[in-house]
């Protein structure tokens, strides 16, 4: 089976260099598992967003305030929360673009 193919930029220069912060742009993160399990999330600093696409939830977390992510603040933060999770949503959207078909 080949290598599977991954695509997003290098974090090591971030790891190596402790002179330059964490990447300024959003981070995302992708589990697929099965039975309607799959999640997405994405840090954009402070937050982060987690999607849960089988059962449609949304979780927001202030890392900054609540680094175990302990307090959901979706309900709470709908304003925040809104452009976040279209960001979000986009990034999945072009990640299954890009997808090869498994003719």
């Amino acid at each position: 089976m080949p290598p599977a193919r991954l695509s997003g930029r290098s974090l090591v220069p971030i790891i190596v260099d402790t002179k330059d912060r964490a990447p300024r742009g959003p981070v995302f993160m992708a589990k697929y598992r099965p039975r309607n399990r799959q999640k997405v999330a994405m840090v954009q600093w402070p937050h982060k967003v987690v999607w849960n696409i089988g059962v449609n939830r949304w979780e927001l977390y202030n890392l900054a305030q609540d680094p175990g992510e302990k307090r959901n603040l979706a309900r709470a933060q709908r304003a925040t929360l809104a452009p976040l999770r279209n960001t979000l949503k986009a990034w999945r959207s072009l990640v299954l673009q890009r997808r090869p078909s498994r003719d």
